[in-house]
């Protein structure tokens, strides 16, 4: 399992996205802020965005990608989120 990012680029709001995450991912996913979450999945991000129904443009504009690393000044639940997705055997690099 790998942790992705996903992130609304559009100024609309990201409610479709979002519910799309909670339906897809349930208890795997963190919301980091508006219309940016962190995902703890398996695959690839193409095969994430796939899952979430990004491709197909009713979610509006949206990017995945793989977290390789992480490093910055966040509210304490988003480092025990990470740190609990870390410790479960996730491989950030994977």
């Amino acid at each position: 399992m790998s942790i992705f990012a996903v992130v609304a680029l559009d100024q609309s709001p990201s409610d479709p996205l979002d519910a799309a995450i909670e339906r897809t991912f349930p208890g795997r996913f963190f919301k980091v802020a508006q219309g940016h979450w962190l995902v703890n999945a398996a695959g690839t991000a193409q095969q994430i965005s796939t899952e979430l129904g990004i491709p197909k443009g009713s979610l509006g504009l949206a990017i995945v990608y793989n977290v390789g690393g992480y490093f910055g000044y966040a509210p304490n639940p988003t480092w025990e989120w990470l740190k609990s997705a870390m410790s479960a055997g996730v491989s950030a690099g994977g």
